[in-house]
């Protein structure tokens, strides 16, 4: 994961970089200074199609001021946000890809970041009694993990639009340590010390997000807007926990636990956008989700309550699962279409399971660990930086 995150990192900041040298030239052609139009919405801009402004009918007798204000222009409240205050101009030069004061109809963030995980708590096996004390997941403690993230969306009526976002972000640690486990050959039965020994006891985790959004904005004051929506997500937590590299014990040990939880679910989803000055804007974004949750559960060991590989234990169950995820976003636009900005994300998933977890040392009568059905929920923050464009 490790030798993939500075590539996966280098092609988003080149991409967004690309995107930015391409952006900026257009947005100071698209949008030469020009005097402000009192009527015109700050948080909306002229939509393609919208008819251009009606001219007042002039007395007969009298002609109209020469510094009179031009007509209020109708403008979607939901077009992407354009910073610069803009005018009619019949005379302007069109340009190759947009002509001054239209919207553009797509935008696309590029982000990239960090993600903190959970740690794992909770000794290894049965607790034993006297030194040296039971192995213990409770000292891995994850480094923040790379994280990043990409949105497509498309402005397709009037103050609606479509969203398509994914991220990434995975962690891994290890711990190495001198210690024993316990294990019964069946439940309840008394607790079998294992050798003392040396083990690197190790937990990963990777989670995937793919979500399809559909946004409603809620036209209010000059200065913020609500929207509301509703949209389709799958997430997908990996979690393994491993204990490898024993001195003390055979050779080849070797202990595995894994759980991959898949949730599918719809979401309702709500924004509040404030806007306290023309190129500064801080969206506050909140998110419920429920469906099926799909948790797979596998365990294999090598030669720890008995020797050689063992069959591994496999369990799968879907129940219903839920969630919730917070955003707090800040925007800076340098240029009419180009955005720099930073997020703070909070996923919250409950009964899902995790791969230390589900390992069942009580069971060793069988030959092998077998899985317990362990739930728990989860929390993943999330820091982004990044760039976004309107198209």
């Amino acid at each position: 994961m490790h030798d993939r995150a500075p590539r996966l990192l280098a092609a988003l900041l080149g991409c967004a970089a690309f995107l930015t040298f391409w952006a900026a030239p257009a947005a100071a052609e698209d949008f030469p200074p020009a005097p402000p139009l009192p009527a015109l919405d700050p948080l909306a801009a002229p939509a393609d199609d919208a008819p251009p402004p009606a001219e007042a009918p002039e007395a007969p007798d009298a002609p109209a001021p020469a510094d009179a204000a031009p007509d209020p222009v109708d403008a979607p409240a939901d077009a992407a946000v354009i910073l610069e205050d803009v005018t009619a101009q019949p005379e302007a030069a069109p340009t190759t890809r947009m002509t001054r004061g239209k919207p553009a109809r797509w935008y696309v963030g590029v982000e990239a970041g960090v993600g903190l995980y959970d740690d794992p708590d909770g000794i290894m096996g049965l607790p034993v009694a006297g030194a040296p004390p039971s192995y213990s997941w409770s000292p891995i403690s994850h480094d923040p993990g790379f994280a990043a993230r990409l949105t497509v969306g498309h402005y397709w009526k009037q103050c609606q639009r479509l969203e398509l976002r994914g991220s990434y972000q995975g962690w891994s640690a290890d711990s190495s340590q001198t210690g024993r486990f316990g294990f019964s050959n069946v439940p309840g039965g008394a607790v079998i010390p294992s050798p003392t020994s040396m083990a690197t006891l190790e937990n990963e985790a990777h989670l995937w997000s793919l979500e399809f959004n559909w946004w409603k904005t809620i036209p209010s004051s000059q200065r913020s807007r609500f929207s509301w929506g509703l949209g389709a997500r799958v997430i997908s937590l990996t979690d393994k926990a491993i204990a490898k590299d024993w001195v003390g014990l055979a050779p080849d040990a070797y202990l595995e636990g894994k759980a991959r939880n898949t949730l599918w679910a719809l979401q309702a989803m709500g924004a509040w956008h404030l806007r306290p000055t023309r190129r500064f804007q801080i969206d506050v974004i909140g998110k419920v989700l429920g469906g099926a949750l799909n948790r797979d559960l596998s365990e294999k060991d090598t030669s720890i309550v008995t020797g050689g590989p063992t069959s591994n234990a496999k369990r799968e169950r879907t129940d219903f699962g839920w969630g919730a995820e917070a955003e707090v976003k800040a925007t800076w636009r340098p240029w009419a279409r180009v955005g720099i900005t930073a997020s703070y994300t909070l996923l919250f998933l409950d009964d899902v399971s995790r791969g230390h977890e589900i390992l069942d040392f009580s069971q060793a009568a069988t030959g092998s660990l077998q899985i317990t059905d362990a739930k728990d929920s989860m929390l993943v923050h999330s820091f982004f930086l990044g760039v976004h464009f309107d198209i």
